[in-house]
């Protein structure tokens, strides 16, 4: 096999690709990139240093308190991430420790911690900050989709935007890592597209069912690209009448799905003109729904 080196940060380069790969060629790859490799190391030795390099080259890291970081979202970060992290936080894994692997360690020490962030560096007294009163957070309760919109019935609904998303996030870190499935059921979620046009009545359409919450609102976002941007912002050519949108995915996708069956979880909330005052008024929200699928 000729020498033919890859690609400067790896790209494209796994545990299993690597495996593939001649011990010479490996051994050749670490020398190129100053890696500590003897003459005569292993494939394996080799396939370590090379996806630690890779790792460390500008892969951003986990919170520390792996805040937000539950059994699925940790499956999908590369497992040469995953060892990293580990190695700092003193969790003995092996070299080659499988991702399986390496999310347990994680969740285990996260759990032993109580999810509590990373110690902070204290400040001279003289720098100190004056304590800030945290708003107090409610818990979520259910409303099973029955509330009126903008209208749910506890203080946590009502608090703003980003209290109201972190805490969601807090209850959802409390509820995937003490999560029991219920035999026979499995919680899913339903992509709706909801549209009024000039005060008739709202028409709900159902873009798909998905088990994983992060590939919902992927799928909101593409629906957005292909369709709903296009949609909005020819908007206003009927009647001079500029388009608000609330782009929300990115942050409540950050901040994990909805608490219980029924709730619902606004994604996009988009609007032309005023209600009752003007001859093209327009709605469109793009939200998700929890439900229960019985298998």
């Amino acid at each position: 096999m000729s020498h033919m080196e890859m690609a400067e940060d790896l790209a494209g380069y796994g545990e299993e690709r690597l495996g593939k790969l001649e011990v010479g060629l490996l051994r050749s790859e670490c020398a190129r990139r100053g890696l500590d490799c003897k003459p005569q190391a292993q494939k394996n030795t080799c396939i370590k240093l090379l996806l630690e390099w890779k790792a460390a080259q500008g892969a951003p890291g986990l919170p520390f308190d792996l805040a937000h970081y539950g059994k699925e979202r940790l499956g999908q970060v590369d497992v040469a991430v995953l060892r990293t992290e580990c190695g700092l936080r003193g969790i003995d894994v092996k070299a080659l420790a499988q991702t399986s692997t390496c999310v347990a360690e994680l969740l285990k020490w996260k759990a032993a911690r109580g999810g509590a962030p990373a110690p902070a560096k204290r400040k001279p007294k003289a720098e100190a900050e004056p304590k800030k009163k945290k708003p107090k957070l409610v818990a979520f309760k259910s409303t099973c989709g029955y509330a009126p919109r903008k209208q749910l019935a506890t203080k946590a609904a009502r608090l703003p935007g980003a209290a109201q998303r972190e805490a969601r996030a807090a209850a959802n870190n409390k509820k995937w890592n003490n999560y029991k499935p219920t035999k026979g059921e499995r919680e899913v979620y339903l992509l709706n597209i909801a549209r009024e046009y000039r005060g008739m009545e709202e028409r709900t359409t159902t873009r798909g069912v998905f088990v994983s919450w992060d590939r919902c609102c992927d799928a909101a976002e593409k629906f957005m690209v292909d369709e709903g941007d296009d949609e909005w912002n020819d908007s206003s050519d009927d009647g001079g009448e500029e388009s608000e949108v609330s782009h929300m995915i990115p942050d409540e996708q950050a901040a994990g799905p909805p608490l219980y069956i029924g709730d619902k979880v606004t994604l996009v909330d988009a609007t032309v003109g005023t209600y009752g005052e003007s001859l093209n008024y327009k709605t469109m929200r793009v939200y998700a729904e929890s439900q229960v699928l019985y298998e």
